[in-house]
Parts: structure tokens; sequence; C-alpha cells
């Protein structure tokens, strides 16, 4: 009996901590800041895992009490023994294999909730906890299955039965020898930089935000553009460009205001999304090409200018375009690209002298912290 609970222990603890021990390896192994792209994956593992949890854990503690009536019915104390064991290992199983699951979503991901995931799934799996009254509780123990474990244990006793924390050892040195295995899990990891970037605060037609020291006088008749305005533009511009929508650690939006002729957006973009990106003009060219995916039959986009556009002394990059359909529209986009993110503007306007108006007031705008992350 004993012999069959310290092996049956061994088991549970291995299955309780693999879990956590993954998590927390993956924890220092990834770098601070780290995102996955798979959203959508992440959209479908946070339904299906509640799902397979409530189908699973409930399978194992049926099949577990369905074993439990074959003792007795087997003729030798090994084949009960067999039982015993199989039993206790098939529930632990059934539990700790939707932990597992949950704990593979994290390495997916990285999203914080499947480590919360994983966390309330244990908790079915403290309660099972082998002691040997539960066990002889749950089994009918005859002197011949214990004389059988002890038999069992003596023939098959070897350097690990002897030694179990080998195990551990083992479980480390996989770890090592498979760490570039480990790493290409996160092929599709984005670093973003370690800096705390605010959305800004626009009061009585001033807009402020501390981390670049951006300060913007606007013209009096400007008002903020609501959110969900902004997302029905954002999602209107990727069915026209036939582009992928942003994921929501990309981009920081800062300013969005509009006039009744101007609609000015402004964003952060951290550069780990663009690693192609490394001035300016690359970062407009993207832009130029992303717009020309709206020329057809009925609708001609033509660049204006593209040239340097001096803010507070330093060098941002302006383009314009002007995009003629059933009604005529003035696009600029302005940009400044450092080695952490790339600051975006965008301005659409239908009255060229109000879009000056206001890049007038763009340019003597200042940027009192932006010196220091400049290339």
């Amino acid at each position: 009996m004993n012999n069959l609970l310290r092996n049956i222990r061994l088991i549970y603890f291995s299955m309780l901590s693999s879990p956590l021990l993954i998590i927390f390896i993956y924890n220092i192994i990834v770098p601070d800041g780290t995102i996955m792209l798979n959203e959508e994956i992440d959209a479908i593992l946070k339904f299906l895992i509640p799902i397979f949890a409530l189908i699973f854990i409930p399978v194992g503690f049926l099949t577990y009490k369905k074993n439990r009536g074959k003792i007795g019915q087997k003729e030798s104390s090994g084949e009960n023994l067999f039982v015993i064991r199989k039993s206790l290992i098939k529930r632990m199983s059934f539990l700790c294999g939707v932990a597992i699951f949950s704990t593979v979503a994290y390495l997916l991901t990285l999203s914080n909730i499947y480590i919360i995931y994983t966390l309330v799934l244990i908790i079915p799996f403290v309660f099972i906890y082998p002691t040997k009254s539960r066990i002889e509780a749950d089994f009918p123990f005859t002197q011949n299955i214990i004389d059988e474990d002890n038999k069992l244990f003596q023939n098959h006793k070897n350097l690990i039965s002897k030694n179990p924390w080998i195990i551990v050892l083992f479980l480390v040195f996989m770890v090592f020898i498979n760490y570039n295995s480990f790493k290409d899990l996160f092929n599709n990891k984005i670093v973003l930089p370690d800096i705390k970037i605010d959305n800004g605060i626009l009061e009585d037609s001033i807009y402020t935000n501390q981390f670049l020291g951006w300060t913007l006088y606007l013209p009096n008749d400007y008002k903020p553009t609501p959110l969900e305005v902004l997302e029905k533009y954002s999602k209107k511009g990727n069915e026209i460009l036939k582009t992928e929508p942003s994921s929501k650690e990309e981009e920081i939006r800062l300013l969005n205001v509009n006039n009744d002729f101007v609609n000015f957006r402004s964003s952060i973009i951290f550069r780990a999304f663009y690693p192609e990106i490394s001035n300016e003009k690359d970062w407009a060219s993207l832009f130029e090409k992303s717009l020309n995916k709206m020329a057809n039959e009925s609708i001609t986009v033509e660049k204006r200018i593209e040239n340097d556009f001096i803010i507070d002394s330093l060098n941002f990059h302006i383009i314009e375009f002007l995009v003629y359909g059933k009604n005529q529209i003035g696009i600029i986009n302005i940009s400044y690209v450092t080695n952490e993110f790339i600051i975006d503007f965008s301005m659409n306007y239908t009255d060229s002298e109000e879009a000056k108006k206001l890049l007038m007031r763009i340019k003597n705008s200042e940027f009192k912290n932006l010196k220091k992350y400049a290339p």
C-alpha cells in the first residue's frame, strides 16, 4: 500500500506542477513587453477551454467511479492492483489535461487570462490529493493486493524508484536542451519597448501629451472625434484598402479631432510591428502603396507633394494626395520615425485653406521630449 501511495503521489505532483512550471519558465524566457499575434486563436480558446473543463472534469470523476466497481471482479491480485493504479491515474489525467491545454493557450497567446484559467482548473485537482485513508475508502484492499504491491516494488526496484528526485533533474535537462524548440513557438512574437505612453489631454482647444512633451494649440472650432466614429473610419478604411485591422497593442491613439472641413487623426505605432520601416520615407512609401489600392475606374489618386516638414527643429516627413471620385478629397500624412515607435498624423480635408491653417498650428507646436528618442 505504501509503495502504491508513493508512486501515485509522485505522478500527482508531477501533473500538478507541470502547468505552473511551464508558465513560470516561459515568463523567465520571454522578454518583457512580448505579445503574440494570435487574436483569432485567442478568441476561440477562451470559448473552448471552459467547454472542455465542463466535459472532461466530470468524465474524470465518472470514469474513476466506474473503475472502482471493477475491483473484486478480477481473479488475480495483480489485476486488481492494476485497476486501482489505472483508476487513480486516469482521473488525474482527465483533470490535469484541461489545465495543460490552458497552459498551451497561454504559450500561444501570452494572455494572462489563461493563467487564471489554469489556476482555476487546478482547484479540483487539489481535492483529489492521494492519501492512504482516501484510497482505502475507495478500494477494498486485501492482504493479497498489499503483498502484490510489495512484490512488484521489489522486482522493479531501480535507480529512479530509489531516487525519484532524478525525474526533476531530467525535466530540467530536457528544458535546456529543447530551449531552441521552445523559442520556435515565438516566431510571431512582438516585443514592445518598455515605455509608458499616455493618450494626452485636450482642454480648451489645447492638446498636451506628457510622453512626447507635445503641446498643440488648435483652432476653436475643432472638437474631439468620438471613439465609435474612429473605429468606423478604421473599419471602412481597411475594407477600401483591403488591409488587416490593427491589433489593439499596435497603435496608441493621441489627438483625434475634426471640424466641418478637416478630420485629423494622430497616433503612435510601435516599430516592432513594422520591422521593414527604417525612416520616414519608408513609412510614406507604405502609406502611398496603401492609398493607391483605392484607385479604380471611378477613383483617381494623385500625389501632390512629398517633402520634409520641420516641427520644433525635428525632421518630420509630409506626403499629400488628392483623391478624385464623386467628390475631391485631400489626404495628408505626416510621420516621424524613432528607434522604438512611429508618430503618425493623418488628415483628410475638403477645404485646402482650412487644412493649411491646421498644418501651421502643427508646424508651430512643441515636442519637448521627442528629441531624446530621435534616431
